[in-house]
């Protein structure tokens, strides 16, 4: 199977797009009671996070988190926490039955994704994956350091990582990095920045793309930072750049959300205009 390729589709058993004021508990209960007693025992069946130890939790954790995760037994709330994927603003937290058996790696070779208009979870291939090759997700964010994946892990998931990444210390100052800097961007207002600030924010953006090419990671998040490169490339007339950065922005887009998603086909407009402009001007 190669890097792009949708692997499956599922549709969840339960999607719950919350509000803030919305209890979430209670919408649970409310959706699985919907539920076939087939579909409900496909759920009872789902791997369970709980007997956890109660001093990993603080006053900041919901307390009907808490009790499901400290638990001596499974219940609903601990399927529910151990295997619901957020997957963003449109797709909300789903359960699924299949999509839940796939495992964690901190470098995975896989991503999922929402499809808004089939309403299913799709697994795309990230990387090119040989035949019995493991297909593995990652549970965490990749941009942090292997003591605060693990940490998460164990809190969330109960379980120790020990995933080829975790057992090497390899890459871990390149993980601490790439969240600096994408933190960093993310809280700093460079709209009204002036040329100093701005080639700043270039360097920054590529050494991005340098560090997630050398942790070999690929998400969504690549091609975002693609198209502010282009972006910024374009403000400066680096229209080549601009370009070349796009059609990296479309790969990635293409890679983790497929040819008919709306982000991708965008990037694809955007090059056209670019390469347009670039076209015209060679031709004066």
């Amino acid at each position: 199977m190669w890097a792009g390729k949708p692997l499956f589709c599922e549709k969840p058993f339960i999607r719950l797009v919350l509000e803030d004021d919305e209890n979430e508990q209670q919408l649970l209960h409310e959706g699985y009671n919907r539920l076939s007693g087939i579909d409900k025992a496909t759920i009872d069946n789902l791997d369970s996070a709980h007997d956890i130890p109660v001093n990993l939790y603080d006053e900041s954790v919901a307390p009907w988190k808490a009790m499901a995760w400290t638990a001596g037994e499974a219940s609903l709330e601990s399927r529910w926490l151990t295997n619901a994927h957020n997957l963003g603003p449109e797709g909300g937290s789903c359960l699924f039955g299949i999509i839940p058996k796939i495992n964690h790696d901190c470098m995975p070779n896989c991503v999922l994704s929402w499809d808004a208009e089939t309403q299913q979870g799709v697994v795309f291939a990230v990387k090119d994956i040989q035949v019995g090759e493991e297909l593995v997700l990652s549970y965490v964010d990749t941009f942090h350091m292997k003591d605060e994946r693990r940490s998460y892990l164990r809190r969330h998931f109960g379980f120790h990582c020990s995933c080829s990444t975790c057992c090497s210390n390899v890459g871990d100052e390149n993980r601490k990095h790439l969240g600096n800097l994408y933190r960093d961007i993310e809280e700093q207002d460079y709209k009204e920045s002036g040329k100093e600030k701005r080639n700043e924010l270039i360097q920054k953006l590529t050494m991005i793309v340098k560090l997630m090419e050398e942790e070999h990671l690929v998400d969504v998040r690549l091609a975002e930072v693609q198209n502010m490169l282009s972006l910024e490339f374009e403000k400066q007339d680096m229209l080549e750049e601009a370009v070349s950065a796009l059609w990296k922005a479309a790969e990635v887009y293409k890679m983790c959300l497929g040819e008919d998603h709306e982000l991708f086909t965008e990037v694809v407009a955007a090059v056209t205009r670019l390469e347009d402009m670039e076209s015209k001007r060679t031709s004066e």
